[in-house]
């Protein structure tokens, strides 16, 4: 028979998880009647770099295919074009034709489950055939120098719009496709100006094109990297009120069957259900403001505040909540900063959000320090009052600061050391500071702590 530490042991003893995800973990092996958990893990997902190249994979598969039908359609139709210029001559009607039917088969390659891996290299083959038949009727019409013969930003541009290769084979293919269309040329009337004309000629095609293809390619990885996020704090959020749900329904479970006897079990089991149902309202919370912001939905009602007295207010406020876990708040105020104009509910969901992050991200550190100072004094009158709030933490690497305040983004090094969060906090932060006119900075070094510095410009009233 396997034993188990009693109930008044588990929530009152040293065996008390330090957090949510030791108190799931317990009532899993010890109450398996009472809790259900779907299998998840709270491990990050594939680091983008696996995720992001699968992506890319696949839409460049899916652009290739497109590729090929269009190219192979609109060769075989344009084989009317040097029919009509060069007064119906069969001949080149016929060259052109068979360069389309040589390209459809290399195309059809690409159905094989040897091309169906190598979709770029068989597309890329079959446009250099086509830019070869190009040149051949140029070459047995004597079309050089004419306007017939300026096929480059065509050829290369039909690459280039349609194929997101990388810069570097986008732009190797450009090479090879001027070269296809300039050698044969010099070969044939022995003149090296030849190639000279032809790379001057096209360079500003080229550079546009290589350009507009840069640009595409980061666009769409902007896409993709915001799309991920999405979906990896989305994911993250839900497992998050899963595990709070979970553990509340499993605190309620042992409540009313009876099993806690004893007014100190009661009041210990009423103190973690406190706790969870704190922790679950305050994740919802933030979900909930966040999307009100993204949406402009939130509406500001500022008054003339005194920083001192409502900081001193909020950070004793934080302080009883976290008298249980014995962490404290160094609050130094100067006495001196003059009243500014704010929300006060939104300045309170600035303050506790960066409190929070401050005491989640330094868990070796008891303290916590606050600082509000009057700054850029201009004439003997302060234009702005800073709110710092800093931790001696783990701290955040130079460069993950400047990505920290976009929506949905979470730090490597938070991941790496296991830290819990959704990645909208500081999105929230800096909203509601950007809707008072104001700003949020960072200074952070690894190992040494983060300092958040939120500036609101002086009451002018």
């Amino acid at each position: 028979m396997k034993v188990v530490p009693s109930a008044f042991e588990f929530f009152t003893g040293s065996i008390l998880p330090e957090t949510v995800d030791g108190l799931v973990s317990y009532t899993k092996e010890s109450f398996p009647n009472t809790l259900r958990l779907v299998k998840a893990t709270t491990a990050p997902p594939p680091g983008p770099s696996v995720a992001q190249r699968e992506a890319h994979r696949a839409h460049l598969e899916r652009s290739c295919s497109d590729a090929m039908v269009i190219g192979t359609i609109l060769f075989a139709l344009n084989t009317v074009e040097p029919w009509l210029r060069f007064n119906h001559d069969l001949t080149v009607a016929k060259i052109q034709l068979g360069v389309a039917i040589a390209i459809a088969c290399i195309f059809s390659m690409s159905l094989t489950r040897w091309g169906q891996r190598r979709k770029l290299g068989v597309f890329t083959v079959g446009l250099f055939v086509g830019t070869a038949g190009f040149e051949w009727i140029v070459l047995l019409k004597d079309a050089t120098n004419t306007a017939y013969s300026d096929g480059f930003p065509v050829l290369f541009g039909f690459y280039a719009v349609l194929i997101p290769a990388s810069l570097r084979q986008t732009s190797m293919a450009g090479i090879v496709v001027m070269l296809l269309l300039a050698v044969p040329e010099f070969i044939y009337k022995q003149d090296p100006t030849i190639l000279v004309s032809a790379a001057t000629a096209n360079f500003t095609s080229f550079a546009i094109l290589l350009y507009g293809r840069h640009i595409a390619n980061r666009l769409w990885e902007r896409e993709f990297i915001a799309r991920e996020r999405v979906t990896y704090s989305v994911s993250n959020i839900s497992h998050r009120v899963q595990r709070l749900a979970t553990t509340l329904s499993v605190l309620s479970a042992q409540l009313a069957s009876g099993s806690v006897v004893g007014d100190l079990k009661l009041s210990e089991h009423y103190k973690i259900l406190h706790r969870v149902s704190d922790e679950l309202e305050g994740a919802l919370k933030n979900l909930r403001v966040f999307a009100q912001l993204k949406d402009n939905a939130v509406l500001f009602r500022f008054s003339v505040i005194d920083p001192d007295e409502f900081v001193e207010k909020v950070v004793r406020e934080f302080e009883n909540a976290l008298a249980s876990e014995g962490r404290r708040v160094n609050l130094s105020v100067t006495g001196t900063a003059p009243f500014i104009s704010a929300d006060p509910h939104a300045l309170r969901s600035i303050l506790w959000n960066l409190l929070e992050n401050a005491v989640k991200y330094s868990p070796n550190c008891d303290s916590v320090d606050v600082r509000v100072r009057p700054v850029a004094r201009r004439f003997r009158r302060p234009r702005f009052v800073a709110i710092e709030i800093q931790d001696h933490g783990i701290g955040i690497p130079l460069e993950e600061q400047r990505l920290i305040f976009e929506p949905t983004v979470r730090g490597e090094y938070a991941r790496l050391h296991n830290i819990e969060g959704d990645g909208i906090g500081l999105g929230i932060v800096q909203h509601m500071m950007a809707a008072h006119t104001g700003t949020v900075d960072v200074a952070s070094a690894v190992g040494t702590g983060s300092t958040f510095t939120c500036y609101f410009p002086v009451s002018r009233s």
